[in-house]
């Protein structure tokens, strides 16, 4: 689903473009990774498998999409909704580094770029899997890139951002319920939204992550309201093949722009879906062999 915004005059000052980003999961073998690998204490350097190249090149026309918007003179806002860094969670085996160190530097270099085009940089906690104690490895990276502080804590990060950005105000989280199955799908950001028009009917856009699979709340609130859910920038690992309907689903990688324009917004997903793998064919044999095996008897 995307709205067409109008285009920019001489006024192009007052569009905000908002980018929201999420669940980076730097560090996982399956994650997004620079094309020169990741360090690694003893010296050594884990290089990057084709899919992880592919999902870098993405994350370049990411930053491609957030330039065009810097150069036309918009205000740039960046949202990164948990989750810089994989960690190493539940005795995994899909890590390319192990050291929550060497994985904070992969976050922090792959930010860097997003980050110095944003006029604004806000940061949500993620899991305690994922993001450790207290979001630490959350708040270590968001520190260290210049995220705005939370006034009430006065640390970089929250667990629940309302901000509003020319007269829409959005409401930025982590978590949201599971992605469903195929006819359950997108009812996680269905009721997320409904339930927030109830409690805090000024909301406009409410964003998540945390599930890895995008969704949207379609034309069914617009144009007064939307949500949606962003993908990772992981590709599908050994849990996610456990779950049926995420295994069906090619793998996508993406983030979510909404563009404000005289207190009006226009969300359009920036989505990409991986490469399928290839198609196997079997060695069928002849009925007729090739190589008959030598018995026993023949053998003597």
């Amino acid at each position: 689903m995307q709205h067409t915004p109008p285009k920019p005059g001489k006024s192009s000052s007052a569009t905000i473009d908002v980018f929201h980003v999420s669940d980076l999961h730097a560090g996982s073998s399956v994650a997004i990774c620079p094309p020169h690998g990741i360090a690694l204490e003893d010296g050594g350097r884990y290089m990057p498998s084709d899919p992880q190249k592919w999902a870098y090149a993405r994350w370049l026309e990411l930053i491609e999409i957030m330039r065009a918007s810097r150069r036309a003179g918009h205000h740039v806002v960046l949202n990164f909704g948990g989750e810089f860094i994989d960690n190493n969670h539940h005795e995994i085996t899909q890590l390319a580094a192990l050291t929550p160190v060497d994985m904070r530097i992969v976050a922090i270099e792959l930010m860097q770029p997003l980050v110095a085009l944003a006029h604004e940089f806000y940061v949500e906690k993620g899991t305690d899997a994922h993001s450790g104690k207290g979001g630490e490895h959350d708040r270590v990276c968001a520190r260290e890139l210049g995220a705005r502080s939370n006034p009430f804590t006065g640390q970089p990060v929250f667990s629940e951002l309302d901000l509003d950005l020319g007269g829409v105000i959005f409401n930025f989280a982590h978590h949201i319920s599971g992605a469903g199955n195929n006819k359950t799908a997108g009812n996680n950001i269905r009721n997320e939204l409904i339930e927030m028009m109830l409690d805090n009917p000024a909301i406009n856009v409410v964003l998540r992550g945390h599930v890895h699979t995008y969704a949207d709340t379609g034309h069914n609130y617009m144009p007064a309201r939307w949500g949606g859910v962003t993908p990772s920038w992981k590709l599908r690992d050994d849990f996610i093949s456990r779950i049926s309907r995420a295994r069906r689903l090619r793998a996508t990688v993406g983030a979510i722009q909404v563009t404000v324009q005289s207190g009006a917004f226009f969300p359009r997903p920036l989505l990409w879906q991986a490469p399928t793998a290839p198609l196997m064919t079997g060695r069928i044999q002849s009925s007729k062999r090739r190589n008959s095996p030598v018995s026993l008897r023949s053998a003597t």
